[in-house]
């Protein structure tokens, strides 16, 4: 339908009118239905605006302001489905507003009511609703958050029509809702502060450009608008409100308009107490303390050269939280004590220079249980901030500035673990770093892996194995080639550490998961060399190689743990496929082919349970791996080998289906079957 047509048939619709005319105070959901009518009735209207002539265009916007009511009716809905039914008008209709602009030049005055109108609507909006649960984390709280979000792209699109009215409405709510929380102290309803506070951090956001905190009038300085409203915030006490938001809100604010505290340091001391006090980094409430390390961090470093004066006085003061020793029989220095009280936010804090300082004043004395703390947060300081660096070339040595420092600080972490390898958390803590600063330093960090993987295995547990392993895994992947030598060097400790904890017999439960676990991570370490082309290092150490191929060998056969027998059958065939010539003149050959069989024999064995018939699948390629290795003989092989299983395998169908191109069948027909016989 042309536009003209369907603007004809709006106007002899008059929907408005009989909009006028309903009772909107019972039926929720037919109110929802009417704001959808709303919005695809302003929508249309705005695009036939849009392809009207200019002749026609003023008589299509009346028509869209007999829908203004609605639409500040809707939008103010308290139910939020209804409100953003009409979100696609909103938008649409700003469209408009600011394409008459660029015709006109300015807006009327009832399009400036009306646009102040709806920036009123647009902020209450933005408001917590009565019966809102901060520490509520369900499906609500992010619908809520959603919402304010899309409502935060229609406040940012009125300042960009009128900066003006944007600005002197924002401006007298904020000021008047400090003011009347000033008046009423903690009683005030604290969702009226947080809008308050929410709306000022969302008014610098909307600015395009530099931010401005003093203007000169008449030879007089004053504060602008956005300065006069964070003087206030300030000078209110808002943080005293006993609420997480409010506190929070306040520290994002200080740390947006930094600015504002370089033209108004007299402010700085007061905002730094909030910050180190029960209020921020030491605060009973863990939301408030996460949040505030980091934000604490951003405003030190932003203002750092205006905080001088006060290090000694407010800074100085603040050190990472080290656990209490409550219980005399539980030691502080494991992993999860070292990291209790939010220190993984207190990182943002620490300073990497300060590691090589310490360390070479302080690895002389004797250790304590505090020392080796602080040394631990420390390492740990370096990792998270070595993460924000760029990531190094793959191919070829980074040159930027900071790498010389990283390489630095890579050292000291080494001083550090060679000394104190005897503790977990200072092992932990190495692997952390050292995951992060691979990304940085690129090759330039492979000189010092042999010593961290040493230091790292020297007196590591079984746990800590469960990790180390993907992590060499993965460092293997990335620097692949360049690794080989550094890695052909290490396999053989490696393994042998592994194998120390797997002939070990498990005291309990708990020992026999975290063996479970590192059996994974064993297997999954293997089958990564073997996939990445590193399966060079295994026949460089060929007399490992063979107990390493029997502890998978025996890893298959135990069907106590099918993923782990599928895994284990996957770096058999994989095995076969690189290495099937060598592996012939080795009685390892029998050993891969008698469990191939043994398996599904066993009756224990579900041929129809899922998990096995993945199992299934790994022996069927193994067989057919060997036959295109062995052709005939193997053939002739397998005639007398099968002679020999009780019941025997039906020979002739089984050949016959072994040759067949589908894996899926030949799986199918001699496994499934003879799995039955068996367990009769």
């Amino acid at each position: 339908m042309k536009p003209h047509d369907k603007f004809k048939l709006i106007q002899a619709l008059n929907l408005t009118n009989v909009m006028t005319g309903l009772d909107y105070s019972d039926d929720i959901e037919f109110v929802e239905q009417v704001a959808k009518l709303t919005n695809v009735l302003g929508v249309e209207l705005c695009k036939i605006w849009e392809e009207m002539g200019p002749e026609t265009k003023s008589t299509v916007y009346i028509q869209i302001e007999l829908l203004f009511q609605f639409l500040l009716k809707f939008l103010a809905d308290e139910y939020d489905d209804t409100s953003c039914a009409v979100f696609s008008f909103l938008s649409a209709f700003l469209s408009v507003l600011k394409k008459q602009i660029k015709q006109v030049g300015e807006l009327s005055s009832s399009q400036r009511e009306f646009l102040d109108s709806l920036l009123k609507v647009i902020v209450i909006k933005m408001k917590f609703d009565d019966e809102s649960e901060t520490d509520d984390d369900g499906e609500g709280e992010a619908e809520f958050s959603v919402m304010r979000k899309n409502l935060k792209s229609f406040f940012d699109i009125i300042y960009n029509i009128d900066s003006q009215l944007f600005t002197t409405y924002v401006h007298f709510a904020v000021l008047n809702t400090l003011a009347n929380y000033e008046k009423a102290g903690n009683s005030f309803d604290w969702r009226d502060l947080e809008l308050a506070l929410h709306v000022l951090l969302l008014y610098g956001e909307a600015i395009k450009g530099q931010l401005q905190f003093m203007k000169t009038e008449n030879e007089i300085v004053k504060l602008t608008p956005l300065g006069e409203m964070l003087q206030k915030m300030v000078q209110c006490n808002v943080t005293t409100y006993s609420h997480p938001l409010i506190i929070l809100n306040f520290f994002e604010n200080v740390v947006r308009y930094y600015q504002f505290f370089e033209v108004q340091p007299e402010y700085i001391p007061s905002v730094l107490e909030v910050f180190v006090d029960s209020r921020g980094l030491h605060s009973h409430d863990s939301q408030i303390r996460s949040r505030s390390w980091y934000l604490f961090y951003r405003f030190i470093k932003l203002l750092k050269s205006n905080v001088d004066k006060y290090v000694e006085t407010d800074l100085l003061i603040i050190q990472a939280v080290v656990p209490r020793v409550d219980n005399p029989d539980e030691s502080p220095l494991t992993k999860d004590k070292a990291l209790e009280a939010g220190f993984s936010e207190q990182l943002y804090i620490l300073e990497t220079v300060e590691l090589q300082s310490y360390l070479n004043t302080k690895l002389s004395e004797p250790v304590d249980v505090h020392t080796v703390l602080q040394l631990h947060h420390l390492i740990m300081a370096i990792g998270s901030i070595a993460k924000g660096f760029p990531e190094a070339p793959k191919r070829s040595a980074p040159i930027a500035p900071w790498v010389d420092i990283l390489k630095q600080a890579t050292e000291a972490i080494l001083v550090t673990l060679k000394a104190l390898d005897c503790y977990e958390i200072i092992r932990d803590a190495s692997r952390y770093s050292f995951a992060r600063l691979v990304n940085v330093l690129g090759i330039e960090i492979l000189p010092y892996l042999p010593t961290l993987i040493n230091g790292l295995l020297s007196k590591c547990e079984a746990s800590e194995l469960v990790d180390v392993l993907p992590f060499i895994g993965l460092i293997s992947h990335k620097f692949n080639p360049s690794i080989f030598d550094i890695l052909n060097e290490l396999i053989v400790p490696l393994v042998n550490k592994v194998f120390v904890f797997f002939n070990q017999p498990p005291s309990g439960t708990d020992d026999v998961l975290l063996l479970v676990n590192l059996r994974k991570a064993y297997l999954n370490f293997i089958l990564s060399l073997l996939n990445g082309g590193m399966d060079a290092v295994f026949i460089m150490n060929r007399p490992r190689l063979e107990s390493i191929l029997q502890s998978v060998i025996h890893y298959a056969s135990d069907l106590s743990d099918i993923p782990t027998a599928r895994l284990s059958f996957n770096i058999l065939s994989k095995t076969l496929t690189l290495w099937g010539e060598q592996l012939q003149s080795s009685g390892l050959y029998e050993h891969i082919l008698r469990i191939c069989f043994e398996v599904p024999m066993k009756p224990s064995f579900n041929a129809n349970d899922g998990q096995s018939q993945l199992v299934l699948n790994e022996i069927s390629n193994i067989l057919k791996i060997i036959l295109s290795q062995k052709g005939d003989d193997f053939v002739k092989y397998l005639g007398t080998f099968l002679t020999l299983w009780s019941p025997p395998y039906d020979l002739d169908n089984f050949l016959q289906t072994l040759q067949q191109p589908d894996i899926k069948m030949f799986r199918n027909d001699s496994f499934k079957d003879q799995n039955h016989e068996s367990n009769l």
